[in-house]
């Protein structure tokens, strides 16, 4: 057994995957395994894989088939895969580029939490561009990571995560036979919920690629917030959330009473009429981490579209 296992999707990304390999392969902390569920590529990637397969050894990569449903069918596919057995795990994208201290210094947070106990490191990401040029940061978060943030916004990029074996255990049950949009949304939900530790990590450990793919990746520029607006409010931000209670549920057992009664809140808050809404908004226990954030729900409850 190793001691991390590395989740990755691949689709089509021959232009940027042996960078994210060898970012891999030159991490301080060794003792990892990657697995690739590869969506039916019809480039390179597959190549480059098997070449990576024979450079590493039978033992350190293997590659299965995806479901070709999408990014977050891909990763859950992977995730529910309860015959893959770690102490941890990490999720990688095909295109970014890890820090080389990024195993380490999440394994020096995880490894100190208490037996039994759900646990998740995440961090901000340092921008970059095709060529690998810097470009900034993404938003760093400030507000304490908790369920009552967790059930409308998703702090951190799956590509940043790395969670322990009792928070996958969950994700097992969680995912199966759901459809969620994103699966480190609803990672952050479980850990949360269930009263798990978060460590979000002002260091960025993940060099995030920006190109014509992921436009709305990054949260920090002006057209991804005008898309996360506008899915507010044309209902589709809501029906995420639907989806999300839907597999919550499943694992309702390890939610706390106290993460239970806001999600009890959340529906009496969507039952109640607007005018009551409104005067029952300062009792709201929900938050997004930062003023505009809270603006938009505080409005989308208002408007039922939370």
């Amino acid at each position: 057994m190793s001691s991390i296992v590395i989740f990755m999707c691949t689709y089509n990304g021959e232009n940027f995957l042996e960078e994210q390999l060898l970012s891999i392969e030159r991490q301080i902390y060794q003792d990892w395994k990657l697995i690739v569920s590869d969506d039916g590529s019809s480039d390179n990637t597959i190549n480059i894989l098997k070449e990576y397969k024979v450079k590493w050894g039978e033992d350190k990569l293997t590659i299965v088939n995806g479901p070709q449903k999408g990014f977050s069918e891909n990763f859950l596919s992977i995730i529910k895969k309860s015959q893959i057995v770690a102490s941890y795990y990490a999720f990688a994208d095909q295109d970014d580029i890890w820090e080389k201290e990024k195993i380490q210094i999440s394994l020096n947070f995880l490894s100190k939490v208490k037996k039994g106990c759900t646990a998740m490191y995440c961090s901000r990401t340092r921008l970059i561009d095709k060529k690998n040029n810097e470009i900034g940061f993404s938003t760093y978060f400030n507000k304490k990571p908790s369920f009552k943030n967790a059930l409308v916004q998703s702090i951190a990029g799956g590509n940043t995560m790395v969670i322990n074996y009792e928070a996958k255990k969950l994700m097992e049950i969680a995912s199966a036979g759901s459809n969620v949009v994103t699966h480190d949304w609803l990672i952050y939900q479980i850990i949360t919920g269930s009263n798990g530790y978060v460590l979000y990590d002002k260091w960025a450990s993940v060099r995030y690629r920006q190109h014509d793919n992921n436009k709305i990746g990054n949260n920090n520029n002006f057209y991804a917030r005008m898309i996360r607006i506008y899915l507010l409010f044309n209902g589709d931000f809501k029906k995420w959330i639907n989806q999300n209670l839907k597999a919550l549920n499943k694992v309702n057992n390890y939610i706390s009473k106290e993460n239970k009664d806001v999600i009890n809140q959340l529906h009496d808050l969507r039952s109640k009429s607007i005018i009551v809404t409104i005067f029952s908004i300062k009792k709201c226990m929900l938050y997004r981490q930062t003023f505009l954030g809270n603006i938009a729900l505080i409005i989308g409850i208002i408007l039922k579209r939370i």
